[in-house]
């Protein structure tokens, strides 16, 4: 569906000897925002004709819809390499790497800069995984770019950064994360099959998960008499649908250690049996992901798969060279190239950090904790 939309944008500019660069297409429950990317030369005459268009692809669409026109940056390098730290562009990168140095859904990375084990290909995968990783290794980068291949794919997909819910107690924060992944499915069916009698469902189920949210008190057991409802929904919305749903939980470490394995039960039978599938990123010696007795949780090689975000000094040639190839990211950003010693020095301050934890105790070789 975006990429038809994406077309009929450019072709409607076209018709307006207008030239687009790019076009990215954000739903929301109740407004689809597009925006269009062009070239300075571009810039004013696609303003010009940007209301007209937008009036155009409103008639008929069952959401109200905004369309933005934004400059693309440019990306020319030039020849020279910065020749010092006094090089302006050296200030100007410094200023973009701190500036730029985490990742999340609303601010993607400059470039994605495939980790060295390929996991991109693993976590698009239909199945639940586990991503781990220390603090500024790439999880985040990494769920963003799935998140951006599976849409192109033309599945459904729900983020949650649990940053944000910490403070919430177990329920409110299951709660939470299943009105996102139902408001996704309800968008969806919206657009493609408004008169389907699932949509009733899911649209009471939404209410429902809306007065439970905004009650000042909500206990568990009330909280998971929607589980049931919940999977049903899904099974019967994304089967309708012919798609698949990807639910992608950020920061799942930052919630106490001890109600994680509940969490995560609680998700697991959400999506039982269901085209839908967990995409955890945490930190590992944070995380506790199942608990034996009695089984809660996910089980890893049964229930989910383990990606290891982590580097070390095991192959530091390949390390150098992914650091490096960030790097040069960075530099044609601020338009340079950089120089070799530059180069060097970089990856070699990166190796260093990338074998040793961002924080947090060290482990004791020989022992590991019970996390399964």
């Amino acid at each position: 569906m975006d990429q038809q939309v994406e077309k009929r944008v450019t072709d409607l500019f076209a018709d307006r000897d207008v030239i687009v660069q790019n076009v990215q297409v954000r739903e929301y429950p109740e407004e689809t925002n597009i925006l269009v990317f062009v070239d300075d030369k571009n810039y004013a005459a696609a303003i010009d004709v940007s209301e007209e268009i937008e009036e155009q692809m409103r008639r008929g669409a069952s959401l109200e819809l905004l369309l933005v026109v934004r400059k693309m940056r440019s990306t020319a390098v030039h020849v020279e390499p910065m020749i010092g730290v006094f090089d302006s562009r050296s200030s100007e990168l410094q200023r973009l790497i701190a500036a730029r140095n985490r990742v999340s859904d609303v601010q993607p990375s400059l470039s994605y800069v495939r980790d060295l084990g390929g996991s991109l290909s693993a976590v698009s995968a239909q199945r639940h995984h586990l991503v781990f990783g220390r603090r500024g290794v790439g999880k985040s980068t990494l769920l963003v770019e799935t998140r951006r291949t599976v849409e192109l794919d033309g599945a459904l997909t729900a983020w949650v950064n649990l940053q944000t819910l910490r403070r919430e107690p177990p329920a409110r924060i299951f709660l939470r994360i299943a009105r996102d992944m139902v408001t996704s499915l309800a968008v969806s069916l919206q657009k493609s099959i408004p008169s389907s009698a699932v949509v009733v469902d899911v649209n009471n189920l939404l209410d429902r998960l809306a007065v439970l949210i905004r009650a000042d008190s909500i206990d568990d057991e009330t909280a998971q008499r929607t589980i049931p409802d919940i999977q049903y929904v899904l099974r019967r919305g994304l089967s309708a649908l012919g798609s698949d749903l990807y639910i992608f939980v950020d920061d799942f470490h930052c919630i106490p250690r001890d109600q994680q394995p509940e969490i995560l039960d609680i998700l697991h039978s959400c999506v039982r049996d269901c085209r839908a599938w967990l995409k955890i990123a945490s930190i590992k010696n944070l995380t506790r992901w199942f608990r034996s007795s009695p089984p809660t949780g996910l089980q890893t090689g049964q229930d989910a798969d383990i990606i290891d975000l982590d580097v070390t000094l095991q192959e530091p040639e390949k390390l150098r060279v992914y650091l490096g190839n960030i790097l040069t990211r960075y530099c044609i950003e601020v338009g340079t190239k950089e120089n070799e010693s530059f180069r060097t020095e970089f990856s070699c301050r990166g190796v260093m950090r990338g074998c040793r934890p961002a924080s947090g105790p060290r482990r004791i070789p020989g022992r590991s904790r019970d996390t399964s």
